[in-house]
């Protein structure tokens, strides 16, 4: 990977277009866009300067293994992370939002990863009720308040989690697409 790919990258990790670039830099926009292309390469003096707005190192900037995910590929991790959390209490949750968190800057990665949260916290809520309101419907319905057996509360949560990796495997496969438009129907609450 050049050093102009490695730049693009990084800029649009950050949200920044080139003008914003060029700005916060110093440079051109055409020196930008020439660097961008791979039509010249940049001077040493250049590099530094793009590589303080970019918060990296030169040395990140030039090295040709070093690839910065695309917007959609980090959310797709964002998207995929709260799988294992299925099996922690809130995981599912509490792992894509720090790494929601971590990418903030970029609104394409903030606005799609709000989604994924609200979906999340929308399900996580679901499990939540599922636990406190079945069981009490199956009182009402048996007059039995045995928690432990009821079976009907882990059938609901079993549906519940199935959902959940259904609806998280179908945004990976959209993501990998590069289709932003991810859990259209659910509200914001974050």
């Amino acid at each position: 990977m050049s050093s102009g790919t490695n730049i693009i990258n990084l800029r649009k990790n950050k949200g920044y277009s080139q003008e914003r670039l060029a700005e916060e830099a110093g440079v051109s926009i055409r020196t930008v866009q020439r660097i961008e292309s791979g039509a010249t390469s940049p001077t040493g003096h250049t590099l530094a300067l793009l590589a303080g707005v970019l918060d990296t190192s030169v040395e990140n900037l030039i090295n040709e293994k070093t690839a910065s995910e695309s917007p959609f590929e980090l959310v797709n991790k964002m998207n995929l992370s709260a799988l294992p959390g299925l099996v922690l209490p809130y995981g599912n949750l509490i792992i894509p939002f720090l790494q929601w968190r971590k990418h903030q800057q970029n609104t394409e990665i903030k606005e799609m990863g709000k989604r994924i949260l609200n979906f999340q916290l929308l399900w996580s809520i679901a499990a939540t009720l599922c636990f406190i309101l079945v069981p009490m419907l199956h009182y009402v319905l048996i007059e039995q308040f045995d928690t432990g057996r009821a079976p009907l509360t882990w059938i609901v949560f079993a549906f519940l989690v199935i959902y959940n990796v259904y609806k998280t495997l179908k945004t990976s496969l959209l993501l990998k697409q590069e289709i932003s438009e991810i859990y259209p129907r659910i509200p914001s609450f974050i």
